[in-house]
């Protein structure tokens, strides 16, 4: 099966790349800038340019099965959240959504899964255990994630199988813990506000792990939340860090 990844440059989309190219799957890398893609990456993954509401460039590589990982998304932790930087969190979430889904839309075959890249801040800002069946918060984060879960629901309508993979904090060498650490490499670090909030967390090996077996196994559909199986606090966490 063809691995189709959007967003490949990003600190996920480039452990996904080299983590299904090692394992002779077929990898194609989207991204907004090929050629850093093609520098960043082995010969054999094809890189290619991908834009956003141009759906043509993703439906020549729907020729046949295929899974597409979607991972774009503005980072929420890159700005102070204005109300001009919510609307690029929301624009760069659902635009890219639209254009997989008329993609997928105009697909011939139906041999196609979508992996679409969501975050446990739909269940917003609680102090106990959640599952995948928890209803949905009410803060901006939460609103943000159920829009965007469901902008590609329709996709079930047209036999995509559909797998929302509801990400915790992102842990490995780079991406959220290159941020976190600083302070506590000055002495500065500690936990934040009470240190009771919970911490879900996963590590990038396992995110990879998780998606092939969402893959192979076509039982699999529908909201999967992608964390450890351990429940940690803030101030557990940055205890360990």
């Amino acid at each position: 099966m063809k691995i189709i990844i959007t967003g490949a440059t990003g600190f996920i989309g480039r452990y996904l790349v080299l983590f299904f190219s090692e394992r002779k799957f077929p990898v194609v890398a989207l991204s907004r800038n090929p050629q850093k893609a093609k520098n960043i990456f082995p010969p054999h993954v094809t890189c290619l340019p991908w834009k956003n509401m141009d759906a043509a460039s993703l439906l020549d590589e729907l020729d046949g099965p295929a899974a597409v990982i979607n991972l774009i998304g503005e980072n929420i932790a890159g700005a102070l959240w204005t109300r001009s930087y919510k609307q690029k969190l929301r624009d760069s979430r659902l635009n890219s959504v639209e254009t997989i889904v008329q993609a997928f839309q105009q697909a011939p075959g139906r041999d196609h899964i979508l992996i679409q890249a969501s975050a446990v801040g739909y269940y917003g800002n609680v102090h106990h255990k959640v599952d995948e069946t928890s209803p949905a918060g009410s803060d901006f984060l939460a609103r943000l994630v159920v829009e965007w879960e469901n902008a590609s629901k329709t996709l079930e309508a047209v036999g995509v199988r559909r797998v929302l993979a509801r990400l915790g904090v992102v842990l490995g060498r780079e991406g959220a813990l290159r941020k976190m650490i600083l302070p506590y490499k000055l002495f500065a670090g500690g936990p934040l506000g009470s240190g009771k909030q919970g911490f879900p967390w996963i590590h990038i090996a396992d995110v990879a792990r998780a998606m092939l077996l969402m893959i192979e196994h076509d039982e699999l559909y529908g909201v999967f939340n992608f964390v450890a199986p351990q429940t940690v606090t803030q101030k557990e966490f940055s205890r360990v860090l």
